[in-house]
């Protein structure tokens, strides 16, 4: 019988919380199954400009905590707020670094997407992808362009929050 693998300081708060709440061994269960996917796969998260104004060192800090857990998900900003989504991405991608993190910034639509975001999504990189605004777009629009960046990257979840106008 092989020794466990070792549990970073990250996943093993994660885990006293979980057994918290349930058994140890069911938390360690679904940590080992995101871990075990492609890392593609785990999520897209989507904040809204009142987060990245109000909250950026919050989002920084659980970008952070999924990354110590080797969790990389990618962060698409401007859904909601195109008009923000520019200088929404400038803010993050030169907040990342500090933190350790080193972030690879996109323009949705760019030629190639998915494989790149794949192919840093693999190398333990976090992709911010924004949108710009476009005239005659529609949050109908940009939802579908999502969805397809989605089904692309075969991911498993999508996490919006905060979204609205600041």
């Amino acid at each position: 019988m092989s020794a466990p693998a070792p549990v970073s300081a990250a996943a093993e708060a994660v885990l006293t919380f979980l057994e918290s709440v349930g058994r140890r061994s069911e938390a360690e269960f679904y940590l080992r199954l995101f871990l075990k996917l492609p890392p593609e796969s785990f999520g897209i998260i989507a904040p809204g400009a009142t987060v990245v104004r109000y909250a950026l060192g919050s989002l920084v800090e659980q970008l952070k905590f999924l990354a110590d857990l080797g969790l990389y998900a990618p962060v698409v900003l401007g859904l909601y707020d195109p008009e923000l989504g520019p200088s929404s991405s400038e803010r993050l991608v030169k907040r990342l670094p500090a933190s350790g993190m080193d972030a690879c910034p996109h323009e949705m639509g760019e030629p190639g997407l998915a494989e790149k975001l794949r192919a840093e999504l693999r190398a333990d990189r976090l992709p911010v992808v924004h949108f710009r605004a476009i005239g005659g777009q529609t949050i109908d629009d940009r939802l579908n362009e999502l969805g397809q960046l989605t089904k692309e990257l075969d991911t498993r979840k999508f996490v919006c929050f905060g979204a609205g106008v600041a």
